[in-house]
């Protein structure tokens, strides 16, 4: 098969690499941090498809597979009250038999090189003197979009010898010291054993499926999984495959980042959502909403169905139930009351399936119910602003927290074109007059002047103090914990709210929340602040934002601080930033730097695992604001920010489009099935099915536009 052929004679990618040549390690990445770390320890490369996900060390064995199951509530921390099940068997190794000698592919006595071809498919090859061996395991996804609950693991064994080979894979131990010891899954070997001339090249393959999943165990045995294989990589590679940046490391980071985001999420069995894990290492039973929150919005534009399971997910588990560690309630934590909310409007902005609201009329009525109840307890009803606990494990500091109002209106003004279309114009035209009222107070109550002009605040309190905020309210048994993020900042009880929390995103995300556009005075003056000595979260040697006592900083405020630069000229610099930051299998750490942190001195797994928070912003960002192709009331808009790409075969909603984009031009073909109507540049046009057309981008400043 010519697509198997391709994978294994790709040449080695070197921003997702690492290997061993003569028992010395090596990388061919030159652009990392993490390249002046090439011990291998905590270094994973993730393969997944949200019903499994298989951690693979650099030596081809498996640190962890997983598998999920169910929720249930908990009473944890103020950022988690749902759990999931995890079924998880650890330390799975491979071997061979080869002419009756035994060859362990994780010991340490080949050359070896792991990389991911395409940034897709994670590929191990080992290299002996009579038979070389390339590893592609893959979770399986369907042409249809069915997953299964399995890792297949093909072994692709080449005869580089004089002699003829018998090759037989051997079953990974089924346990350890006694048989309930090891291996929560069942080992399903297809084809076992080869008999391979010089220069031959066969294939043996195995499965570790779900024990609870027997009839994907019957349908491994039944069907080709090479077949599989490239279906699970078309998937993987449909969104980001065809996009080319000028700068190849950025491309890789981009998809990368994609991929990272989508194994974050967990899916049972029988295909229902159950919740996310940090990143796509580990997976732990604890769910941080947020995190989900922010991990899946890239579904929104990738992956349809995944996006109508997470919404229903939110719809279930958004709101913290009545505690007696926290109150929780709808004020709890606006942002993930609202999660379902949020989702909801921008998936029918980008997706137009008013089917689906239809058919969930209770998700519909639930999130209309939520919005009147956080309405209704308002600290002020002279106030349209309303008052959150929590943003996650954080305060959502002030009285009124800008992060959780933008999420607010957000919220309702993503339900008005929902409700329109159903015909609710009673409930349309209240909720057109309340965010109006909101969008006016935070652009007056929380918006002050800066260094770099008028932005928003933090937060700001009811009387309109927020240079010192008192935190006695906080300075309690189990609620002072939200402190330790920010206690470098407090001083006699009180804290500055002008500042920016690394952990707040929302008021990174509004440009895609439609609250203001990317050009926005506010919102570029606050995104600048972010990134300067004027904000006390900030710290110059990193160019981070720090997080108090856990860490030198929170990977969420790369991404923020990056979002400073979109109109300086400085957006590339900011961009390879975060490609130095990547780890040497393409993902980032949630916490990269230390306590006392110096620039360079990065570190893995450092109490909290890789982000897909910071994934899927990153991801939602650059298709929305950077690469500049949004979709609104069925019109595309293309504005790129980033000024030299191609984008081959975007799928946007139900309409595909493909752009070129230089320093002085911009030039779009409609390559989808239907007429589109086309916004950019200041004008809207249609165009044909088939036809291109081409732009001169305008320079305002001397920044191109």
């Amino acid at each position: 098969m010519k697509f198997i052929e391709k994978m294994l004679k790709a040449q080695i990618a070197p921003f997702s690499h690492i290997g061993v040549k003569n028992g010395e390690s090596y990388t061919l990445n030159t652009s990392s941090y993490y390249a002046q770390d090439l011990t291998e320890n905590d270094l994973f490369f993730d393969v997944g498809n949200q019903k499994s996900l298989a951690n693979f060390r650099p030596n081809g064995s498996i640190e962890c597979l997983t598998f999920y199951q169910g929720n249930w509530r908990t009473e944890e921390k103020p950022g988690v009250w749902v759990n999931k099940g995890i079924r998880q068997t650890k330390d799975i190794t491979f071997s061979l038999n080869v002419n009756g000698r035994v060859y362990l592919l994780a010991k340490a006595d080949h050359d070896r090189d792991i990389d991911v071809v395409n940034d897709v498919m994670t590929r191990i090859q080992h290299y002996y003197h009579e038979l070389s061996v390339t590893e592609l395991p893959f979770c399986p996804i369907l042409e249809d979009n069915t997953r299964l609950s399995m890792c297949i693991v093909p072994f692709f064994v080449k005869n580089i010898s004089a002699n003829v080979l018998h090759v037989a894979l051997n079953e990974p131990p089924l346990f350890r010291s006694k048989y309930s010891d090891q291996q929560n899954i069942n080992i399903i070997l297809k084809k076992s054993t080869l008999t391979l001339q010089p220069g031959e090249s066969g294939v043996l393959s195995l499965a570790l499926v779900d024990p609870s999943c027997t009839n994907d165990l019957i349908l491994f045995k039944q069907n080709d999984d090479i077949v599989w294989l490239k279906q699970t990589y078309m998937y993987y590679s449909n969104f980001f495959t065809n996009l080319k940046m000028k700068q190849t490391e950025l491309t890789h980071m981009v998809r990368r980042a994609a991929y990272q985001s989508l194994l974050s999420l967990a899916m049972d069995a029988s295909g229902k959502i159950v919740g996310s894990n940090w990143g796509s290492f580990p997976a732990t039973s604890r769910i941080w909403n947020k995190d989900m929150y922010y991990a899946c919005l890239p579904t929104v534009w990738m992956d349809k169905e995944l996006c109508q399971k997470s919404i229903l997910w939110f719809d279930t588990f958004g709101v913290k139930q009545v505690g007696s560690k926290f109150h929780g309630g709808v004020m709890h934590s606006i942002g993930n009351t609202l999660s379902a909310a949020l989702l909801s409007g921008l998936y029918f902005q980008y997706n137009d399936d008013l089917n689906f609201f239809r058919a969930h009329s209770e998700l519909v009525d639930h999130m209309v119910s939520l919005v009147r109840l956080i309405l209704s307890k308002r600290p002020n009803q002279d106030h349209a602003l309303c008052h959150s606990d929590w943003v996650s494990d954080a305060y959502a500091l002030g009285d009124f927290h800008t992060g959780s109002n933008i999420c607010l209106w957000s919220a309702i003004n993503g339900l008005l074109p929902i409700l329109t279309s159903l015909g609710r114009y009673s409930e349309v035209e209240y909720f057109q007059t309340i965010s109006k009222n909101i969008k006016n107070e935070i652009d007056n109550f929380l918006t002050v002047s800066g260094k770099f002009g008028k932005q928003w605040l933090e937060g700001r309190n009811i009387h309109g103090d927020y240079h010192a905020s008192s935190t006695l309210q906080y300075e309690k048994p189990i609620q002072d914990q939200g402190l330790i993020f920010l206690n470098y900042m407090i001083h006699n009880h009180q804290i500055d709210l002008m500042m920016h929390d690394g952990e707040e995103s929302d008021t990174t995300l509004a440009p895609i929340y439609n609250f203001v556009k990317l050009d926005n005075s506010v919102y570029r003056a606050t995104m600048k602040f972010t990134g300067s000595v004027h904000n006390p979260t900030y710290v110059s040697k990193i160019d981070g934002i720090s997080w108090g006592e856990e860490s030198g900083a929170t990977f969420p405020g790369f991404i923020s601080i990056m979002m400073g630069h979109s109109d300086d000229g400085q957006l590339n610099a900011q961009l390879n930033k975060l490609v130095n930051l990547t780890d040497l299998d393409g993902s980032w750490w949630w916490w990269p730097y230390p306590l006392n942190p110096s620039r360079k001195e990065v570190v893995r797994n450092l109490g909290c695992g890789k982000c897909g928070w910071a994934s899927g912003m990153f991801i939602s960002l650059m298709i929305t604001q950077l690469l500049g192709v949004s979709r609104k009331n069925n019109m595309i808009s293309v504005h790129p920010t980033i000024d030299c790409f191609s984008w081959e075969n975007i799928p946007i909603g139900s309409d595909r489009i493909s752009l070129t984009v230089t320093p002085s031009s911009i030039e779009v073909v409609n390559v989808g099935v239907q007429n589109i109507t086309l916004f950019c540049q200041g004008q809207k046009k249609k165009l044909a099915v088939g036809k291109v057309i081409s732009y001169e981008r305008k320079i305002n400043n001397g920044i191109i536009k």
